[in-house]
């Protein structure tokens, strides 16, 4: 257990990789192994050559890598064992070759130096072993040259000795290097797999991320949404009420009317009374198209005039009509005429009828309206969505903007000045509508919140050669320069935590730029910040 832990921390330093420190672990254990190899070859070259120099060439490998252990384990650096190693298994067996001569040790040159240039494939770079195998190379053609000896008189043994000496060394290297390789070759099939298993789960990651993407942007197109659908609601919600008002209001106004023609009818009116009666119902008509122009004063007047008239007259219970009959451009004048015409029977049935049939006819007339603008808003909000048509269509951008303007008309209307600037001329353009769309929405919510909501918005189109250019234009602060190179990255936003999420302009830029091959860029300085949108018209 001490050994195995010793092995586990030899040379490591606190900043190694798993893969550094298994590399370390690795070399000790060969260098052990070796060493220990090389004490049993000493005992065997002692056995058949005597003592001597050839003995000696083993037990120097065992003295020279454990000196390498000593120093890689003190200066926490595995690379003094890698080389010194690496130098032995390389040069000791060439040595006792040159040593003792003949073809009884030429398996050991060829076999055991070649375990050099493996383990400096092994734990060096590929170029520092072709270095080691160049090497390797010119051993064995200098083993080859000058045999039988360089250094020494060949040693005289028996031919059986030789044989079972060269059979014992190429069978022991061959059985080193095949184990080597072995190693080599499962290390790599390891990496290979976990390469493969890290490649698959990045591919799951990668969708897992685009998947995460869809989401976000599928939300953030929500947002947008949630953004329209609120200000569409308080957009809806005055005319509705004023129809329904008006709804409740008119059933009222048609009984009057009712009860009134039935009075008229009961006092006999001759035919210059009836006649005059139509002219008040048709003066109501003109009226409810074309109310008077008169100054607010001007109308208080006329209204107490009215009011002092009736209380003289006795027609208290017709103050309630006075502001109407002043509407209806009736004065103190037309009251004397009215009374001499229709006496003072017929004369309160005949205000009180023209005064009823002008509200009633301004209620119908403000519940037209009140539909009316409904209509408009759904219309507008089915052309910004483009629910009923297809994806991809020739769009108009200047109707586009119109119909975004108008989604937004509940911020803008609050304190931001719109001018609209469009190019009569410009063409349709072949795209998605409803992306574009949202692409206006983000712009311009910006520009509101870049103003505080108080300020001037531009909204221009134009024809640029083969291109339709759109700005967007604020009198606000300006954006930062630190943020302005960075403000189509996701994420990045101006506004306070919790207000937005920083998605908008990113999406937006893959809109224009991926979805429609356009451009989308930004100049600012204080008190002018323009997001100018290219698109190609012939795609």
């Amino acid at each position: 257990m001490g050994a195995r832990h010793w092995i586990r921390t030899f040379a490591r330093r606190p900043d190694d990789t798993d893969e550094v420190a298994f590399s370390k672990s690795l070399v000790l254990v060969v260098a052990l192994s070796c060493s220990a190899s090389g004490a049993v070859w000493a005992v065997v070259y002692a056995a058949v050559f005597g003592p001597g120099f050839v003995m000696a060439l083993p037990l120097a490998f065992v003295v020279f890598v454990g000196g390498a252990i000593v120093v890689s384990a003190r200066r926490a650096d595995h690379r003094p064992l890698i080389y010194t190693q690496l130098a032995c298994i390389t040069w000791i067996p060439a040595l006792i070759q040159w040593s003792i001569g003949s073809t009884a040790t030429s398996g050991l040159v060829i076999s055991w130096s070649f375990l050099g240039p493996i383990g400096a494939l092994i734990f060096l770079s590929f170029r520092q072993a072709l270095v080691w195998m160049g090497m390797f190379i010119g051993i064995v053609v200098i083993s080859t040259v000058f045999e039988p000896a360089l250094l020494g008189v060949p040693l005289s043994v028996s031919a059986p000795v030789q044989e079972a000496f060269f059979a014992m060394n190429v069978g022991v290297a061959s059985i080193v290097v095949f184990a080597a390789a072995a190693w080599f070759v499962r290390t790599i099939q390891r990496e290979l797999a976990l390469r493969l298993e890290a490649n698959q789960a990045l591919a799951e990651s990668h969708r897992r991320l685009e998947e995460s993407q869809e989401v976000i942007l599928q939300s953030e197109k929500m947002a947008a949404l949630g953004r329209v659908s609120a200000g569409m609601a308080h957009e809806l919600n005055n005319p509705a009420a004023a129809a329904q008002r008006g709804a409740g209001q008119l059933r009222e106004a048609v009984e009057a009317v009712g009860r009134t023609s039935l009075a008229l009818g009961r006092a006999g009116l001759d035919s210059r009374q009836l006649a005059r009666i139509h002219e008040l119902e048709v003066t109501a008509e003109e009226r409810v198209r074309a109310p008077l122009d008169i100054d607010p004063i001007d109308r208080m007047d006329r209204e107490a005039e009215v009011q002092d008239w009736l209380d003289d007259h006795g027609l208290e219970a017709l103050g309630a009509q006075g502001t109407t009959l002043a509407d209806l451009g009736i004065g103190a004048a037309e009251l004397v005429d009215l009374a001499v015409l229709f006496g003072e029977e017929a004369l309160a049935p005949a205000l009180e009828h023209a005064a009823w049939w002008y509200t009633t006819l301004s209620l119908i007339a403000e519940i037209w309206h009140g539909s009316g603008r409904i209509s408009a808003i759904v219309q507008a909000l089915k052309s910004y969505t483009y629910l009923d048509r297809a994806p991809i269509q020739s769009v108009d951008l200047n109707t586009g903007l119109n119909d975004t303007l108008l989604m937004l008309n509940s911020v803008l209307k609050q304190g931001v000045a719109v001018r609209r600037d469009y190019d009569a001329t410009l063409p349709p353009v072949v795209a998605r509508g409803a992306e574009l769309n949202q692409v206006w929405t983000n712009l311009i919510d910006n520009a509101v919140d870049a103003m505080g909501g108080v300020g001037e918005l531009t909204v221009r189109s134009r024809r640029e050669g083969e291109h339709a250019v759109i700005q967007i234009i604020d009198s606000g602060p300006g954006v930062a320069p630190d943020v302005r190179d960075r403000i189509f990255d996701p994420f990045v936003t101006t506004k306070a935590v919790g207000d937005g999420t920083g998605l908008g302009l990113s999406i937006s830029r893959n809109i224009v730029v991926q979805h429609h091959g356009g451009t989308i860029d930004v100049e600012s300085e204080p008190g002018r910040t323009c997001f100018e949108v290219r698109l190609p018209l012939a795609r």
